[in-house]
């Protein structure tokens, strides 16, 4: 897997609670040169492989691979959201890549959401099975502390890496709208990019390692998640699990994972009245707040439980190795 995004967390999280499950990370750089790729042997003959589709073609050994899509962006859709380099190689090579590697003999085709697997299965014309397996938390660490309750402004906020596709060229519009009420605070994820923001009430955190966040997530009132598309949403279902009400984009897969109405509030893909509007109601609304984050965290326990995501992992290569 190649480090620095929240798919790698996941695998990681499959290598640390499933026995005989190894992790090999890559630096993400190696994908300019792609067949470099092929050298990222491990030590031993695996009976499967488990990657993504991306570049899932220089994985390949005599042995079945499982193939997980984590997020779909190469539809026509998400070229607005992408950079011209980034839309020559979506349209080229990377489609390409990915059609011959959901192709291959031997292969089984996963993805975090519904959403995801009805887009892969049109854009790509999959016929085969593909295996939805939402990720879970980790109920045990992401947990409400109880402690951490906001006196006077605020605070808000958006966790992910800089990009268009999670939304961040909305979020100086946002904060204006909110500057009376609420602060923003921005943790950058794996990448730990910086970003030009203007606005006096955003607050720059940077870089927070994956074991902060419930600290992180718990000093905070509310999760804002103006993404464009997502594969399944580990930032809001982290942030659900530790009591946050969301305020979120109501695109892609997170009708799965948010309940309009009871957990956040779902609203129109860049619409940053809407935004501000759902800010201003829970920041002035202290039950509503506890109300949805109470509702969140029940939600996360009974449905996306981190036991639940490995059983159905583990279920999955033991039916692909008893063949």
């Amino acid at each position: 897997m190649p480090t620095g995004n929240g798919a790698y967390v996941l695998h990681r999280t499959l290598s640390q609670n499933i026995s005989g499950y190894t992790l090999q990370g890559y630096n993400p750089k190696l994908t300019f040169l792609p067949f470099l790729l092929r050298m990222q042997t491990p030590e031993f003959t695996p009976d499967i492989v488990h990657t993504t589709p991306d570049y899932g073609i220089f994985f390949q050994r005599k042995c079945p691979i499982v193939l997980t899509f984590h997020n779909y962006v190469l539809d026509e859709f998400m070229q607005q959201y992408t950079s011209s380099l980034q839309r020559i190689h979506y349209k080229t090579s990377l489609k390409w890549f990915v059609k011959r590697a959901v192709e291959l003999p031997n292969v089984t085709l996963t993805a975090v959401s519904h959403f995801i697997a009805e887009v892969v299965a049109s854009e790509l014309n999959i016929s085969q099975h593909i295996h939805v397996i939402h990720n879970g938390i980790d109920v045990d660490k992401f947990i409400p502390a109880g402690s951490f309750e906001s006196s006077g402004r605020i605070k808000v906020l958006f966790g992910g890496n800089i990009s268009f596709r999670k939304g961040v060229q909305w979020l100086d519009e946002i904060a204006e709208k909110v500057k009376n009420i609420a602060d923003i605070y921005i943790a950058t994820g794996l990448r730990g990019q910086s970003f030009g923001f203007k606005s006096p009430n955003i607050k720059f955190i940077g870089r927070v390692a994956i074991d902060d966040m419930p600290l992180l997530y718990n000093k905070m009132d509310i999760l804002l998640f103006p993404t464009v598309r997502e594969g399944f949403g580990l930032v809001a279902a982290e942030a659900m699990a530790c009591g946050l009400p969301i305020v979120c984009s109501d695109c892609s897969s997170l009708p799965e994972l948010v309940d309009n109405n009871y957990g956040g509030f779902r609203v129109a893909v860049g619409n940053t009245e809407l935004f501000s509007d759902a800010i201003r109601e829970l920041a002035c609304n202290r039950e509503l707040r506890h109300q949805f984050g109470f509702y969140n965290r029940q939600r996360i326990v009974e449905s996306f439980p981190l036991e639940k995501m490995l059983n159905e992992y583990q279920q999955l290569f033991l039916k692909i190795t008893s063949r």
